[in-house]
Order: C-alpha cells, then structure tokens, then sequence
C-alpha cells in the first residue's frame, strides 16, 4: 500500500516540535499499517509522474482558502478533479476536503457560524461499512474558517454538528471529506489556537475553545476507519 500526501501547507516552524509538519501528522495517524508514502508539495506545483503511482492520496488543512485563485490552488484543484476523474481514492482533511467538494462542482465560503475551533463532536448521520466499530459520533480537533455549503451533485454527508452542517460527507466510495483534523493532537491544535488567537481568530472564541482541548478525542477510531477506507476494507484497517 502506497500512500501520496497531497501536502498544502507548513507546519510554522516554531511549532514544529510538538508534532513535526503536516505530512508526518499523517503519517502518525495511520502507525503500524506498514504503508508507503510519498509527499508532493501542492505549493510547489509537485504532481506525481501518474496518479496511479500511489494506491491513495491524503490531501492536508492550509492556511489557504480553496476559492482563492492561486495558480498553486488551482493546479491542486485540477490534480483532485483528474483523480477523481480516474477512479482514484481520495482522503481530504479540512482544507483537502473542502476542495474536494469545489472541484468536484460544490460550493465553499465562509462560514456563517464563524470560526471553528476546539475540539468539536460531529453526529455520524449515515454509517459506511469501513466505520468499524461503529460508533453514533466521534470527537477531534477542528479549525477552519470556511466549509462546505453546497455538495456536488451525489455526495452524501456522513457527519454533521451545529456549527459544520458537512463535517463529514462522500462522493461515490472512494472519495471521501471530513472537515475536522484527525491527525491533530490536542497539543497542536492548542498552539495553532494561541498563535492565532487576536490576529484571526477573535479572542472570545478562542476562549471558548481553549477548555475543550482537555476533552479527549476519538484518534483511534478515527484512524481506523479512514485507514479502512483508504484500503477499501470494511473493516478497522
């Protein structure tokens, strides 16, 4: 198994240390499995050769918004949009799901609830066979500022809360978004909060979130079920 990490975004550097950058993160998420990866920095403009060199991809969160018009942005559209054209499986985090639903003929903005963060529990509204054990909702970190507000055409929503109405949704069986960050510890997501917190981020919602970070989250399950997904079992992966 063969995993390409559409890499969108850095990790700053001077939190580097808490979790390494955002392809590493992905790579923790799914320990033990035995898999191999390859990144491929969408912010450089790196493709893979053929997009059938990897069994899967993993598209990570940016900074960036998906209808920001950016070459990098629009090439990494045109990379999701081919692979989804040629049967490929895809996984997108936050900002990869968000652009998968853009380039798949949705629609992504702000959020009229504002920003997401802490950590949030999504209602699981439709199980999929890879959602072993099965579970009625699951916990993780979120941050995000834009999300989902029309699906392409045949995408069904798998997750929702009050804030994110499409935390979790599917195009076909082997695309699949989820708008929270499964492989964000609760460390990280605290100081992505404190270096954003003021300047983004208005500081009574960073209050807000700031307790919910000592709740825990559902990583294990989370990582078995998109594990499963990504190698079309349906099972724990």
């Amino acid at each position: 198994m063969k995993v390409g990490i559409l890499v969108t975004d850095h990790v700053l550097p001077d939190y580097a240390e808490i979790a390494g950058d955002y392809d590493e993160m992905v790579v923790s998420l799914f320990d033990g499995r035995g898999w191999q990866y390859e990144s491929f920095d969408q912010t450089l403009g790196e493709r893979p050769r053929s997009l059938d060199d990897c069994d899967a991809y993993v598209a990570t969160g940016s900074r960036a918004s998906v209808y920001d018009g950016t070459p990098w942005v629009m090439g990494f559209q045109s990379v999701v949009a081919d692979l989804y054209a040629e049967g490929g499986r895809y996984l997108g985090i936050c900002f990869g799901s968000q652009m998968m639903a853009q380039a798949l003929g949705g629609e992504v903005r702000r959020a009229d609830t504002g920003w997401g963060v802490g950590v949030k529990a999504a209602e699981v509204v439709s199980h999929e066979p890879w959602m072993v054990p099965d579970a009625p909702s699951y916990r993780c970190v979120v941050s995000h500022q834009d999300q989902v507000v029309r699906m392409p055409d045949g995408a069904r929503v798998l997750a929702a809360n009050d804030h994110c109405a499409v935390s979790m949704f599917m195009m076909g069986d082997r695309f699949l978004g989820i708008q929270g960050h499964p492989e964000y510890s609760s460390d990280y997501g605290r100081a992505l909060l404190e270096a954003r917190r003021g300047k983004l981020i208005p500081e009574e919602v960073a209050e807000a979130a700031i307790p919910t970070y000592d709740t825990p989250i559902d990583r294990d399950l989370l990582a078995g079920w998109l594990g499963a997904f990504l190698t079309g079992e349906t099972g724990s992966g």
